[in-house]
């Protein structure tokens, strides 16, 4: 059985659907309950009294660790049948932040990754396409050694698929793991792990310890650090002062992991920032599109600033003499968040200018351009493609090669991402071009740690950071110059810690902290730089 509970907070269009995503033994509702004698009184409540705009639900499913105890399902076919139950609730036409823990967390990647692989479309892409932020508590991405010893202990045991499933290095944990690591930029990852030591009974609800219980070790950390880091750049696994089972129950609203939670929340809802130097009608029309896609909501500062160029670009082609016929009405459309109409604009144009002739080439690659950013926010697919054509058309543009990089990333093809970023970089002068290189170096820092390759990509973070120290030591007003750095900084840990250097780890996430602070305290109401300190 899988079902959606809606729990609390707003039934009338709300602007976030919580969905909450138990363990192995868990239950809907006991799981994120503190003190089982007052029900209503734990943390999923708390989150809507909180933020009233929201949606609060929880996921019940089988997760039984033994037969002796209930069923489960394995991973692969759960997920299937949460997806399709996500669905009948109407899940993925607003928002999601998604909160699983333990096994709750692995069923969350798995049900995003079958989602991924439905039809651009459908209800079920949506779900993949309107998350915003996956929240893991003490989730063991590629199993965890406890579960590998109570496992061996079948046919006493009696282990369920769902405690198979987070056995120690399991295979079909370093697959999804590896997807993940890949597909997973398109939304926030958060993760928090445990520090103090489970009591063994208290895993399992309801279970009478026998006997021999008494002759093996009664408390053990169930996942560490290295289990819960999701090895995802810029992201810092969170340490707890909680076990296994107490993390995900605070004691109170004014708990940390409460207030921690409440800033990814708040970043989920906050508005995007607009590049300055915009004209007021034109920044509105960027807000208005990105009101409408509220899975961009807090986008990544590239695809906003290739965005706000395409309005741009669609209101100077109005405002001249030859513009083309129907373009107010695809700019009073787009003025209120309906893209569709500049999209086929910008193509149809692009098609024209192609067939003029090598003279117009560039700017039909223009108009491509254009066109990719704005499908950007409901097909990757069609995305790719209309930068794929610009390139064919302007293969010298060196922004468009870093723009249609990172839509391969979003799509997957790690291989040709890598290519069209190279390309970038070698195409920037670093005379003039300075943030666009160290930009170019991240993406590739990026792309090689998904493939497992952590020199190169430290060597690329690195030498982003130094072109970023650089550029902002030039133009220091330019705060967003400052942000690059203090992500260079924690991405530069982050593989540090992957290498085993705890001490060139602490010292990186450290220099990126005390900037990321400073920005914070400066602009309290920019929800991006809010977020960086969730």
């Amino acid at each position: 059985m899988s079902r959606l509970h809606f729990l609390a907070g707003s039934t009338d269009n709300p602007a976030l659907d919580v969905i909450f995503v138990h363990g192995l033994g868990g239950d809907h509702l006991t799981t994120w309950q503190h003190d089982a004698s007052r029900p209503a009184d734990c943390w999923p409540y708390w989150l809507a009294t909180r933020f009233p705009q929201i949606a609060v639900r929880s996921l019940a499913y089988d997760a039984s660790p033994s037969y002796w105890l209930g069923s489960a399902m394995p991973l692969p076919d759960r997920a299937v049948r949460v997806l399709h139950e996500l669905e009948l609730r109407g899940i993925g036409r607003r928002p999601i932040l998604f909160i699983g823990h333990s096994l709750g967390g692995l069923l969350i990647k798995q049900l995003l990754r079958e989602a991924r692989g439905r039809p651009e479309g459908t209800a079920a892409r949506a779900i993949h396409d309107q998350t915003r932020s996956v929240i893991f508590l003490s989730t063991p991405h590629i199993g965890a050694d406890i579960a590998s010893w109570i496992a061996k202990l079948d046919p006493l045991v009696r282990a369920t698929p769902a405690l198979q499933t987070l056995r120690a290095h399991d295979a079909h944990l370093r697959e999804q793991d590896r997807w993940y690591r890949e597909h997973g930029s398109g939304w926030a990852t958060h993760a928090y792990f445990e520090t103090q030591a489970t009591n063994l009974a208290a895993l399992v609800p309801g279970w009478q310890p026998p006997g021999w219980w008494r002759r093996v070790p009664t408390t053990v950390l169930v996942v560490d650090q290295g289990d819960a880091d999701p090895k995802i750049a810029g992201v810092v696994a969170q340490p707890w002062d909680a076990d296994h089972v107490s993390i995900c129950k605070p004691r109170s609203d004014d708990d940390s992991l409460c207030l921690s939670i409440n800033r990814i929340v708040e970043a989920c809802l906050a508005p995007a920032p607009v590049p300055a130097a915009v004209s007021a009608q034109d920044a509105a029309t960027v807000q208005a599109l990105l009101a409408a896609h509220r899975e961009q909501l807090g986008a990544k500062d590239d695809q906003i600033r290739e965005l706000t160029k395409a309005v741009q670009a669609l209101t100077r082609l109005a405002e001249a003499p030859d513009a083309p016929s129907g373009i107010k009405a695809a700019r009073a459309a787009l003025q209120a968040g309906d893209e569709q109409q500049a999209l086929a604009l910008f193509q149809n144009y692009g098609e024209e200018k192609a067939a003029e002739g090598n003279a117009a080439n560039r700017a039909a690659a223009e108009a491509f351009r254009h066109a990719g950013a704005l499908a950007r926010l409901t097909s990757t697919e069609q995305a790719r493609h209309a930068y794929a054509r610009a390139m064919a058309l302007d293969p010298e543009h060196a922004e468009g090669w870093l723009d249609y990089g990172r839509v391969l990333q979003q799509a997957g093809d790690l291989a040709a991402a890598r290519h069209a970023c190279q390309q970038a970089h070698d195409l920037l002068d670093p005379d003039d071009q300075s943030w666009q290189i160290s930009a170019a170096l991240d993406t590739l820092g990026d792309l090689a740690l998904a493939e497992g390759q952590r020199v190169v990509a430290l060597d690329h973070y690195e030498r982003a950071l130094a072109i970023a120290q650089l550029w902002a030591a030039a133009a220091p007003e330019d705060l967003a110059a400052q942000r690059n750095i203090s992500i260079s900084h924690n991405k530069i840990g982050d593989v540090k810690v992957a290498e085993g250097d705890r001490v060139g780890a602490l010292a990186a996430y450290q220099a990126g902290l005390a900037i990321a602070l400073r920005l914070a305290a400066q602009d309290p109401g920019n929800g991006e730089w809010q977020r960086d300190l969730s």
